[in-house]
Formats: structure tokens, C-alpha cells, sequence
């Protein structure tokens, strides 16, 4: 089983360094920047040399070299930050990696709200409870390779944007979403 984080960034380098420094193990960063705000990933770059820095040229052919390369996805934004850490072997990523009628794990949603697991489609359309009904998120949310790489392949995708559109266009057979305890 292999498991990766992959962070969407873009002119955020003070952001995305606070998302750096909680997270409790190196990710790897698609990034992007208009001319001002090079240097602010120069800085972040030397600061951060276990950190997988990937230059976006390609968009979506770098994104296809991630998630063909994992099982398992973690994919944040570079406004997140991560409040309690998150590990692999923690109870939820077992059981969203076993129960198969999960099509996410979101790390940044409360079981407060829907419970630890609920059916997702209740919630769809939702304008206040919007994020319990959508499962395909690009921010901060664990998604299984097999869900998303046939859509990623099939689809013009140059940007997180696109690629959330396309993945909520294309949601698994999978009637749940899932969360931590809170």
C-alpha cells in the first residue's frame, strides 16, 4: 500500500510554508507562480529540501505521475493547515481503506455534524451542509487512486480547479463519506 500527499499551490508561498510546517512528514508541492512571487518558493525551497518541490510545466502529466504512483491520495490546498496531524496507521485510514462503500476521507470535515460516516447524497445540494455532499474535494480530503485516475486520464484537466469539476462529475460507485472523531 503506498500513501502520498500531494499539495496544489499557486502565488501562496506564506501559505503554503504554514501548511509545510504542520504537517508531520514532507509532501510533494505542484507548484506554480506568476513572476512576483518566485521568490517566495526559492525561500521555501531551501527551507524545506525533504519537501518533493514539482515545478508545474504540465499540469495534468504531473499529476498523472503522482497518482499513478499511490494507491491512497491526500490531496491539499496551500491555504490548509493541518491542525492535528494525520497518520497513516491511525483507526479512520484503516477503516476508509477497508470499507469499500467509502468513496473519501476528509480530514477537514466534523463528525459533529453527519456523524463519522453518513451517505453523502443526503447532502447534495445542500447549501449549508454543502461539503457533507461532496465527496470528491481537492482539499483535504484522502482518495483512493482507482477512483481517480481513469478520470484524470479521460479529461482535459490543467488546474485543481478542473480536476475537482471532473472528479465531482465523476464520483465512484461509493455511498458514504467519512471522517475523524471530533
Amino acid at each position: 500500500m503506498s500513501f502520498k500527499t500531494l499539495v496544489f499551490s499557486k502565488n501562496r508561498a506564506c501559505q503554503l510554508e504554514l501548511l509545510l510546517r504542520s504537517l508531520p512528514y514532507p509532501p510533494s508541492v505542484l507548484y506554480t507562480y506568476t513572476p512576483e512571487f518566485q521568490t517566495g518558493y526559492e525561500k521555501l525551497i531551501k527551507m524545506y529540501p525533504k519537501v518533493n518541490f514539482i515545478k508545474e510545466i504540465n499540469f495534468k502529466s504531473q499529476l498523472i505521475d503522482v497518482v499513478e504512483n499511490s494507491d491512497y491520495l491526500l490531496f491539499l490546498t496551500d491555504d490548509d493547515v493541518m491542525v492535528s496531524p494525520f497518520k497513516e496507521g491511525c483507526p479512520e485510514f484503516r477503516e476508509f481503506r477497508e470499507d469499500l462503500d467509502v468513496a473519501t476521507l476528509s480530514l477537514g470535515l466534523s463528525s459533529k455534524v453527519a456523524g463519522k460516516k453518513w451517505e453523502w447524497r443526503k447532502y447534495r445540494g445542500s447549501r449549508s451542509l454543502r461539503m457533507w455532499g461532496y465527496p470528491m474535494s481537492v482539499d483535504s480530503c484522502i482518495l483512493r487512486r482507482e477512483d481517480i485516475l481513469s478520470t484524470i486520464l479521460a479529461n482535459e484537466i490543467s488546474n485543481p480547479n478542473y480536476l475537482e469539476t471532473h472528479l465531482n462529475l465523476n464520483i465512484p460507485n461509493r455511498a458514504k463519506m467519512m471522517c475523524f472523531d471530533s
